[in-house]
């Protein structure tokens, strides 16, 4: 949740006690956003000790919303109270909850700016008149997820370059829908289903996020109806040990020239209205440095409220890139962000295992390491060529012996042919 107190000031020549106070004097509690009860208490509080007082109330200033003083006089939607035993007093206004459409203003003045904003104007006045010496503040709560840090900013003086950061103390609304990671064949007989058990490095593949179940927020503070379409910010891959991690995407695109081979510069495309949202197709790889060939993939959902808000390419491209980021800024109604995973047996060779076992089924008995593979094919290639070797060695050994035995032949053949010819026998 995030508090923005923006600084006013009203000129009206009338001179007074000047309340002295600064942004760092205010802290902001915005409550949680339900269901059926809706946005609140949003409790401010002021650190102020006024110059004066009166006898009879012990204070002569009030806090209140811009026009709802006789709201908070009457104590029942707004209550103000004063601690004048702290130093200094702490001035606390309480908003009660109350459930707001976009663009309703509430019964002390909180205004439902857009699907995830309230805002109140605040007065800090001193005495009767309300003019320049007085403060006037616009204060925002914005309402997401429970995941997404809860910050707010006080701005001085309008809009100042460096504005301060506080925390605002507040108790954001949950995810209840179920988001999952599947890793999905991109091509042959098996294109468009989930990857089961071991995959082929260098088979075709993609990732695939997921949004299912209801949203009726009955476990608070989960909000019914506010998570209507996904899109991807990030994800990575890591080897079984959670280390040696690659970033696959990263600011919606995904990161090239990691070896995964991405074939489109896009990235996820959320489709069937908002619920599924699928990346560019790559060859499978694997990841050194682990236990086994397992490769486990991690991706950050952003989910939206509104839902044509996430839909279609998450990654603009580079001309188009900067002004998108500029509109999300502007535009963004977020429920929140989550993480989801999968892991997955890679191997190098097809083996009667690929197939059988869930994706997620945790130990795998059947998991060859990358390790082990490339020591037994430099094995075999070693024994192929020893074998090669011996048997071309056998065929030069029978060769010279058969030489050897035909050498022998020619000189006892000659050896006979000079005895004859000498003389031989005689009759």
């Amino acid at each position: 949740m995030k508090l923005v107190v923006l600084f006013l000031a009203c000129l009206v020549g009338v001179s007074k006690a000047v309340v002295d106070i600064e942004a760092s004097d205010l802290t902001v509690s915005c409550g949680t956003e339900d269901s059926v009860l809706g946005f609140g208490p949003i409790i401010i509080n002021v650190m102020y000790t006024p110059e004066s007082w009166d006898s009879t109330t012990g204070s002569n200033a009030t806090v209140y919303p811009q026009g709802y003083e006789h709201v908070v006089d009457l104590g029942v939607d707004c209550i103000e109270t004063i601690d004048v035993s702290a130093s200094p007093w702490n001035y606390t206004l309480e908003i009660k909850q109350a459930p707001l459409a976009v663009g309703d203003e509430g019964a002390c003045g909180q205004e439902r700016l857009d699907a995830q904003t309230i805002q109140v104007e605040l007065v800090v006045r001193e005495g009767d008149i309300a003019n320049s010496d007085d403060m006037y503040f616009n204060i925002q709560c914005v309402y997401k997820a429970t995941d997404l840090v809860g910050l707010g900013k006080i701005i001085e003086g309008g809009v100042p370059s460096n504005p301060d950061d506080v925390v605002a103390t507040a108790t954001p609304n949950a995810l209840d829908r179920k988001y999952e990671l599947q890793l999905m064949y991109g091509d042959g007989d098996s294109e468009n289903t989930v990857t089961r058990g071991e995959v082929l490095i260098g088979t075709e593949v993609y990732l695939r996020a997921l949004m299912y179940g209801e949203d009726l927020g009955t476990v608070p503070p989960a909000i019914a109806g506010d998570e209507n379409s996904i899109r991807i910010i990030s994800c990575t891959a890591c080897n079984d040990l959670n280390a040696n991690c690659f970033s696959l995407f990263a600011d919606y695109c995904p990161v090239l020239g990691i070896g995964a081979q991405f074939q489109s510069d896009s990235g996820f495309v959320t489709v069937a209205s908002g619920t599924l949202s699928r990346s560019p197709d790559f060859k499978m790889f694997t990841i050194g440095g682990g236990q086994s060939a397992k490769v486990k993939f991690t991706c950050e959902i952003e989910v939206c409220r509104i839902a044509d808000q996430c839909d279609g390419q998450n990654c603009e491209t580079a001309s188009r890139k900067k002004r998108a980021l500029a509109k999300r800024q502007a535009t963004d109604a977020l429920a929140g962000t989550t993480y989801v995973t999968f892991e997955v047996d890679v191997v190098a060779e097809e083996s009667d295992n690929a197939g059988n076992a869930g994706a997620n089924s945790g130990t795998n008995t059947n998991t060859i390491s990358g390790d082990s593979n490339l020591m037994y094919i430099i094995l075999g290639i070693v024994g192929g060529l020893v074998l090669l070797c011996l048997i071309a060695g056998l065929i030069v050994f029978m060769r010279m012996r058969n030489n050897k035995d035909d050498n022998e032949k020619t000189i006892i053949q000659h050896h006979h042919n000079s005895h004859y010819a000498n003389g031989g026998y005689k009759a």
